[in-house]
């Protein structure tokens, strides 16, 4: 709806879809790289960027600003998942990976179709900006409510 209205359409939104893939890309190159002490920290501060693109969708959607917080969701993406599977791979038991990885993915995507479900007539009541607005909040306290693990790698020698 906002991509057709205040965009140009589906052309615009491709282009932002598209530089959001290049930010993706960069931002795995950057993965490569980076060795932060406290990787679960880095992992959630990576994601921040992710809220950027609602910002600038509900405060000033042009093409050329939803594509550069859409460059920076990508790149943020990108470290925040490089970083999850790795501290994943080092810190949960071999034993246990699929079924921790498992939970992991429920509980990562259980909500979505729900959320899909709420937003179109939810944003008929109460508006697209607001609709938009609210998303931005619980996206901002969610992420403030996930609690990093923050404690140096030490290899874990307990069973799961």
């Amino acid at each position: 709806m906002i991509a057709k209205a205040d965009l140009g359409g589906a052309g615009a939104w491709g282009t932002v879809v598209a530089i959001g893939g290049v930010g993706a890309v960069v931002g795995s190159m950057i993965a490569l790289r980076v060795r932060p002490s406290r990787p679960l920290v880095a992992c959630t501060v990576a994601a921040v960027p992710l809220a950027g693109q609602l910002l600038v969708l509900v405060l000033a959607p042009s093409v050329w600003l939803l594509s550069i917080a859409s460059f920076c969701a990508g790149a943020g993406l990108a470290v925040h998942l490089t970083l999850w599977f790795t501290v994943f791979q080092r810190e949960v038991p071999e034993s246990v990976q699929s079924r921790v990885s498992s939970y992991d993915t429920l509980g990562s995507f259980v909500l979505l179709p729900i959320g899909f479900a709420v937003v179109g007539p939810l944003s008929d009541v109460i508006g697209v900006g607001e609709t938009l607005w609210l998303a931005l909040g619980v996206m901002l306290v969610r992420m403030a409510l996930s609690p990093p693990m923050s404690r140096p790698h030490t290899p874990r020698t307990s069973r799961w």
